[in-house]
C-alpha cells in the first residue's frame, strides 16, 4: 500500500515510522496499454521524455518483444507510461481524454503521428501512488530498505524505502525477510 495510507495503520504502533511514511510523497502515473498494427520501430523500449523534456511519455516498451511473450502476426503490444508531471497535470482527467492523448503521444514517439496505425485495443489505468517523488521533504530512499521492529512484530517494506522501482520493492521485501529470519533464528538458537 502507498506510504501515505500505511502511515494511518502505523501511527498507533510506531509514530516515527508513520511520520516518515506520511512524509513520502508519491507521484501518479497514467499508463496506456495498446494493440496496434505493426510499426517499423527499431527499439524495444525508450524514454521519450529524456530526448524531449516536454514529451508526455516517460517510458515506452513493446511488450510482445520481451522474451517468452507471444507475438501476434498482425498486432503489436505496447505499454506507455506518462511522466509524473503529465500524470499529475491530468490526474482527474476523464479516461477517454487521457487514452486519446496518450495514444497520440505513443504515435509521436513511434514516429507515426502523421499516419497513425490502426488500434485494436487501447486502455489506460491511473496509478495514483505510482512511485516515490524525489523531493527534499522525502526520506532518503537509500537510508533503509525496510523497517523491522521484532519486539512489536511489525515490519514494513516497499519501493518507497528502496528507490521506487519494482526491483526496489522486491529487494526491500527480500531484505526484510532476511532480517526476520535472522531474528527467528536468534530466538530459537538456530544458526
Amino acid at each position: 500500500m502507498p506510504p501515505e495510507q500505511a502511515a494511518v495503520l502505523l501511527a498507533p504502533h510506531r509514530p516515527d515510522w508513520a511520520r516518515q511514511a506520511a512524509a513520502t510523497p508519491m507521484w501518479p502515473c497514467w499508463t496506456l496499454m495498446a494493440l496496434t498494427d505493426a510499426v517499423d520501430w527499431p527499439f524495444d523500449a525508450a524514454r521519450p521524455s529524456a530526448l524531449q523534456p516536454q514529451h508526455p511519455l516517460g517510458w515506452l516498451a513493446r511488450q510482445d518483444d520481451k522474451p517468452g511473450r507471444p507475438r501476434h502476426p498482425r498486432w503489436q503490444a505496447w505499454v506507455a507510461q506518462a511522466t509524473p508531471a503529465w500524470s499529475q497535470a491530468h490526474l482527474e482527467a476523464p479516461t477517454d481524454e487521457v487514452r486519446h492523448a496518450l495514444l497520440q503521444a505513443l504515435f509521436d514517439a513511434l514516429g507515426t503521428s502523421t499516419q497513425a496505425p490502426a488500434v485494436a485495443h487501447a486502455a489506460v489505468h491511473r496509478w495514483r501512488y505510482a512511485q516515490p517523488a524525489r523531493t527534499d521533504e522525502a526520506p532518503d530512499p537509500s537510508a533503509a530498505t525496510h523497517w523491522h521492529d521484532p519486539d512489536l512484530q511489525l515490519a514494513v517494506c516497499g519501493d518507497f524505502l528502496g528507490g521506487g522501482r519494482v526491483e526496489s520493492a522486491w529487494l526491500s521485501g527480500h531484505r526484510l525477510a532476511q532480517s526476520m529470519m535472522t531474528c527467528t533464528n536468534a530466538g530459537t538458537g538456530a544458526a
